[in-house]
């Protein structure tokens, strides 16, 4: 896990530069803040995911969460360069949310149990 941590991170990293950079003459004020918060989730929760790596569920729910909240929203934001019908995705970006809120909240229970051992 600390390994897909580390490639997260790198690639938030990638993606803000290219957001910063490539697209922020491109994209409108909307797609660019939209796409600015799939960089900082990336960000933030990619860091948790080292600390939270020997949790395996809490791990791959943060892994998940990151997939469809990030991915979607980077896809939402990116959309309107192309034309492409993504509308869909909108939905599918609170599930991703909920799966990084179950993640920490799994993290949180399997801390608790460590905790009284």
């Amino acid at each position: 896990m600390k390994s897909t941590a580390a490639v997260l991170i790198a690639l938030g990293i990638g993606m803000g530069a290219f957001g910063a950079h490539g697209l922020r003459p491109i994209l409108e004020t909307r797609p660019m803040e939209v796409y600015e918060t799939a960089v900082f989730y990336l960000l933030t929760q990619a860091i948790g995911l080292l600390w939270l790596s020997h949790l395996k569920v809490a791990a791959r729910l943060l892994i998940g969460g990151l997939l469809l909240f990030s991915g979607s929203l980077f896809l939402l934001s990116t959309a309107s360069l192309h034309g492409l019908p993504v509308q869909w995705l909108g939905p599918i970006t609170p599930v991703g949310g909920l799966l990084l809120m179950a993640a920490w909240l799994q993290a949180a229970f399997e801390f608790s149990k460590t905790k009284k051992s």
